[in-house]
């Protein structure tokens, strides 16, 4: 027969063992949980401040700049970032492209690779004609884009020669989408007035 000393230590044993058992089980079910949850899916709020037009002074590549505001929400690295442009003239979409390889490199003579741009030719690609516009999108900055900051490019005009650019009108809609690891995580719009 067990005195209760041998009893008594038979159940300090059992609870340690229960216990670890327990502290390994949760330890195991929380791991596996955190492998297979999703990462965390990002909020961008964002606005296009302005769309540019022509002032009719001697400033040649003033207009059809595009300016995008952060207005909120999670940083992103520009380098991770696509930014998807749609032209819609009278609720039909004319000209579409995407627009990446950021941050722009901004020198004299510089161009931004013909191969950041899929689609529709549409951006300028010298950004010493909008370098004040292209905010962390350019190397001057730190290359992520936070609540404040902005971003931008510029619709070029039109060229018969090449058959590239865009004469933007009056009542067009610009709309930006911003797309980061594959996923669109947030998108803006703005209708151009020429007055």
């Amino acid at each position: 027969m067990k005195s209760s000393k041998d009893r008594g230590q038979t159940n300090i044993i059992a609870v340690i063992v229960l216990t670890l058992s327990v502290v390994v089980i949760f330890g195991i079910y929380t791991l596996n949980l955190e492998i297979d949850m999703p990462k965390k899916s990002l909020f961008i709020q964002i606005t296009i401040d302005k769309i540019t037009k022509d002032t009719g002074k001697s400033k040649k590549f003033e207009d059809q700049i595009i300016i995008i505001r952060h207005l909120g929400g999670d940083s992103i690295n520009v380098k991770n970032m696509i930014l998807v442009v749609t032209v819609y003239r009278d609720n039909k979409p004319i000209k579409k492209c995407t627009l990446s390889e950021f941050p722009w490199k901004v020198c004299i003579g510089c161009t931004i690779p013909k191969s950041s741009i899929k689609g529709d030719q549409i951006i300028d690609r010298s950004p010493n004609h909008y370098s004040y516009a292209l905010g962390e999108i350019s190397d001057k900055a730190d290359g992520i884009w936070s609540s404040g900051e902005t971003i931008g490019f510029r619709i070029k005009k039109y060229n018969r020669t090449s058959n590239e650019g865009l004469n933007l009108q009056n009542g067009d809609v610009v709309e930006v989408k911003i797309v980061y690891d594959g996923f669109v995580v947030s998108e803006a719009s703005k209708r151009f007035y020429t007055n």
